[in-house]
């Protein structure tokens, strides 16, 4: 029995293992933006003037390259602002030219966590490219083997040249285009209305305590801020709830007046911004991007 327990051992489990630790190795070995972000930006962080956070509505929307100060797009899809926060204490202190933080904050930010939604597993790209230690030893958050991602991106990878990268240099979430195709507005505005209000019931007072702990630091240091809702297309700020949304105006509202150094841009049902400027109901594509950050570029430096 012994003999044959380590037989079992030797030929079936150590391999097994190593298997599964060589599928993680090439799993962290693929480009991503976690990975990328991290690395690119330590590099430029001494001269960067301008960086802004925030979801996927940040991460797609802002444009670093249409900002007259260098600039870098820290957003990610599903970020929470638990996550802002975290990246904002990881890098200020890199960063002794800083003197802008833009900070976005949806109809969703101050009830979302990341680890509560649909996203959750993109919770593991902090932990393991980015430093952040909350998580502990969760295999849920430290393993890219539980991603199923990262096996449907090798397979791709093994047909053609395939990244997870999904922003350019300055971390703007460039590959998202339609070309000559629309979005189905309606349908999709729907989605993520629904897909948004779920988010309710998430520790508001926390996500406030963050934004005014990262607003403190800044105007310690003498750094500005931008509070900004995004622009979204009527399709979808028509569907959401008008008691929730109130809240998140009124606070982002209440917080510049509180901070000398905090501006808020409500730009949520701004009319210059029509069909052709949206990717879907939601997010800005790279027409509605360039718009959007020539309209905070005029802010900065005005």
């Amino acid at each position: 029995m012994k003999k044959f327990l380590i037989k079992t051992i030797f030929t079936f489990i150590i391999p097994f293992l190593l298997l599964l630790g060589v599928t993680e190795w090439i799993f962290r070995s693929m480009p991503n933006d976690h990975k990328y972000k991290d690395e690119r930006f330590t590099q430029i962080c001494d001269s960067v003037r301008v960086v802004s956070f925030g979801s996927s509505h940040g991460h797609y929307g802002i444009r670093p390259d249409c900002m007259s100060l260098p600039a870098f797009n820290m957003g990610m899809p599903s970020q929470s602002i638990k996550y802002d926060h975290f990246l904002f204490y990881k890098y200020v202190d890199k960063c002794p030219n800083l003197s802008y933080v833009i900070l976005p904050i949806s109809y969703f930010s101050l009830v979302d966590e990341l680890e509560d939604g649909a996203g959750w597993a993109r919770a593991k790209g902090y932990t393991i490219y980015m430093g952040y230690k909350e998580h502990g030893y969760s295999p849920i958050f430290n393993l890219e083997l539980i991603n199923k991602e990262r096996y449907l991106g090798l397979v791709k990878m093994l047909g053609k040249e395939f990244s997870f990268i999904t922003c350019d240099s300055l971390g703007w979430g460039c590959k998202r285009e339609y070309g000559n195709q629309k979005p189905d507005c309606t349908s999709l505005a729907m989605l993520a209305a629904a897909r948004h209000g779920r988010s309710i019931g998430a520790p508001v007072e926390t996500n406030v305590g963050r934004i005014v702990e990262i607003l403190n630091t800044c105007q310690q240091r003498g750094i500005k801020v931008i509070l900004l809702t995004m622009p979204t297309h009527e399709s979808y700020y028509s569907l959401l709830d008008e008691e929730h949304l109130a809240l998140t105006i009124n606070t982002c509202e209440k917080l510049a007046e509180e901070f000398e150094n905090t501006t808020y841009l409500n730009l949520l049902k701004d009319s210059s911004f029509v069909f052709d400027d949206f990717y879907d109901p939601d997010h800005l594509n790279t027409i509605g991007a360039a718009k959007l950050t020539k309209k905070l570029d005029e802010v900065i430096i005005e």
